[in-house]
């Protein structure tokens, strides 16, 4: 896998390493953070996805148009998949949770690559 750069300016942590990732909603990108830190920007990255996190007090302050990180997902960088993959539905407003294209949840496991210029990560 190519590490991506960011506007950081720093490329992604290699794989293997724990990592929180949320969408960016300044620059479009995805925020990689590693101990609570952000590391890097990513046009496109990837995880071995653990879970993906709600915060329900940051989902009530979404709801009322408060911008703020409330739902991101822990795992560890991956390699990138060839592509396909199933879409993952990440949404603060509505259910605050990660749904599959059936309807039911999706709470981690697999691969979820977040890709440059999408809104939502894919499953593999």
């Amino acid at each position: 896998m190519a590490n991506s750069h960011s506007t950081l300016d720093a490329p992604l942590p290699p794989v293997g390493t724990r990592v929180r990732i949320h969408r960016n909603l300044h620059n479009g990108r995805w925020s990689v953070t590693v101990k609570g830190r952000v590391v890097a920007h990513a046009s496109s990255v990837a995880i071995q996805c653990e879970r993906v996190h709600a915060n329900p007090n940051g989902v009530e302050r979404v709801r009322t148009g408060k911008r703020e990180v409330c739902l991101w997902a822990v795992g560890t960088i991956a390699p990138m998949p060839d592509g396909g993959g199933v879409p993952v539905r990440i949404t603060p407003r509505g259910t605050h949770t990660a749904t599959l294209p059936d309807g039911s949840p999706y709470t981690g496991g697999g691969t979820l690559a977040f890709h440059a210029g999408a809104s939502q990560p894919t499953l593999s």
